[in-house]
């Protein structure tokens, strides 16, 4: 192997690292979201075990990251529309939010497998 290759494999290992990072922490905080909905500790146990077991099964974790990311895209539509007041921005914005959050929730799966 040359340097190349083997520099690209260590950019590639923390980039998964981070982005799996980002999914644990997004993760978390949906399942402290459900637990202050329902109040209730089993939902928010349940919870985390959903999320875990579907890092696992592949189109179940795909499912999961299309659905946060259209949570990253609403937020981009907000401050599009609350703090710019344009509507071409705000599409503008959950798109990038949208892609972007994609992107790492699929790199961060990478990272996440056994």
């Amino acid at each position: 192997m040359d340097s190349k290759t083997i520099a690209k494999g260590i950019r590639r290992y923390e980039l998964e690292e981070s982005s799996s990072f980002f999914l644990l922490v997004e993760t978390f905080i949906c399942s402290v979201m459900i637990r202050v909905y329902f109040e209730s500790w089993a939902y928010f146990g349940l919870s985390l075990l959903f999320f875990f077991a579907a890092s696992i099964i592949r189109p179940l974790a795909l499912i999961v990251s299309i659905v946060f990311s259209l949570f990253w895209a609403m937020i981009g539509v907000v401050i599009g529309m609350a703090f710019l007041e344009s509507f071409i921005v705000a599409i503008l914005f959950a798109v990038i939010a949208f892609v972007s959050s994609l992107g790492l929730h699929i790199s961060g799966y990478e990272g996440l497998k056994v």
